[in-house]
């Protein structure tokens, strides 16, 4: 009689460690990431929105460019790049590369710009862009700057668009 009180506290004992095991090493750890999950998926997309181009002389802004746009967002084949192909009014059409980093990303094959001032002066500019996600717009800031004869030129770029 001893001996089978013994075999059912071991039984019992077992069964409790092997519960509490399998709950314990089926739970996914915190702070950790699952390899095959694409950052980048979350981004991709049609975004819809409204730019505002303003060139400064100095600074005096001239009257600001204004319209829409609409940004098609897909995976570059580098695992964190991603390009923009972007339309402004429908017409002028532009494809940049962007590196993310987490939400954030910078325009990284862009690097120069041209400001116009008439039709038939324009002045070549160092370009930089970056911008943000959030969850549903995409933010984008970009700047052209020179400086030509003594005078600084800019052109400020701000896009906002809503995906669809």
């Amino acid at each position: 009689m001893a001996f089978l009180s013994i075999v059912r506290s071991y039984r019992n004992v077992l069964m409790a460690l092997l519960v509490v095991s399998t709950l314990t090493t089926s739970c996914k750890k915190s702070g950790g990431s699952d390899p095959d999950i694409d950052p980048r998926e979350q981004y991709v997309g049609m975004y819809d929105g409204d730019y505002r181009i303003t060139i400064y002389i100095g600074s005096d802004g001239l009257t600001p460019d204004v319209g829409k746009i609409n940004v098609a967002v897909t995976k570059a084949s580098n695992p964190k790049e991603m390009y923009f192909d972007m339309s402004y009014d429908g017409n002028v059409k532009e494809r940049v590369t962007a590196e993310l980093n987490g939400d954030t990303f910078t325009i990284i094959d862009k690097k120069t710009d041209q400001i116009t001032l008439t039709p038939t002066n324009r002045v070549n500019s160092d370009y930089a862009a970056t911008g943000s996600f959030t969850s549903t717009q995409l933010l984008l800031n970009a700047s052209a700057n020179a400086l030509r004869n003594g005078t600084q030129y800019s052109k400020k770029y701000d896009i906002i668009a809503t995906r669809k």
